[in-house]
């Protein structure tokens, strides 16, 4: 089991210290704490990091959201993003930045440590995937981690921070802690289409578009999703025209 090099960016010196002692009682090395975003931004210039735990409301002008956006573009390493609040517009500028997870707080430990290890495995195998192809994605659940086989998933479906996945064969979709916009990068294969912005499916299940709408197979009943008209589908999915 590896242990990780963790970030902590939280300004309050209590539940900054409490994240410090519970990571390191999983096992992880003690994590640096950074109380501001330039602190945080100093830290990764000297230091190497697995992984980061943001909290988007800090006690200044610039929030976790605009340190999100600085590791995006200067060292790419994945980022989980901490709150206390649930609202819309915290949420989607956080889905901008394509975290690995977006945790309300209070969370359990486990499900902490569980996220922090998936973010580090994930990212690493989005890296090396043109290297070596692997049908399977591992995503985090209460007790542990289940296993997916991509070849199995019909579509996926985002519910704010949330993700469900739908099964061959499954009426009931699995749901995970995890965002869309950061996991459609694990689905890089040419079948898996998004549709829309909350819809990514699997062309090897889509039987026909009508209407503005696909209509896939795979599970116990036909389903029919509706199609963005400004996404990438409709530009892929050309059909063979009749000679003249």
């Amino acid at each position: 089991m590896k242990f990780l090099r963790i970030l902590i960016l939280e300004d309050c010196v209590i539940a900054g210290r409490d994240l410090k002692v519970t990571l390191t009682n999983t096992g992880h090395p003690p994590p640096r704490v950074c109380r501001t975003v330039d602190e945080a931004i100093r830290a990764v210039e000297f230091e190497q990091f697995d992984v980061a735990l943001i909290d988007i409301d800090l006690n200044e002008k610039q929030t976790g959201i605009d340190f999100a956006h600085y590791v995006n573009e200067n060292h790419k390493f994945p980022f989980i993003f901490l709150t206390s609040h649930d609202d819309d517009t915290n949420f989607q500028n956080a889905k901008e930045t394509n975290p690995a997870a977006y945790l309300i707080k209070p969370f359990k430990v486990r499900e902490l440590d569980l996220q922090l290890r998936l973010a580090f495995d994930n990212h690493n195998i989005e890296e090396n995937h043109e290297l070596s192809y692997n049908p399977f994605i591992f995503m985090p659940i209460q007790s542990g981690i289940k296993k997916i086989n991509k070849h199995d998933v019909v579509y996926l479906h985002a519910r704010q921070s949330l993700t469900d996945i739908y099964l061959t064969g499954k009426k009931m979709p699995e749901r995970f802690s995890v965002n869309l916009g950061y996991l459609e990068q694990f689905f890089y294969e040419p079948k898996f289409v998004k549709i829309s912005r909350s819809a990514l499916i699997n062309l090897d299940f889509m039987n026909e578009v009508f209407d503005g709408q696909v209509e896939l197979n795979g599970l116990p009943l036909i389903i029919k999703l509706k199609v963005s008209a400004n996404s990438d589908f409709l530009r892929l999915v050309k059909p063979i025209r009749r000679p003249k």
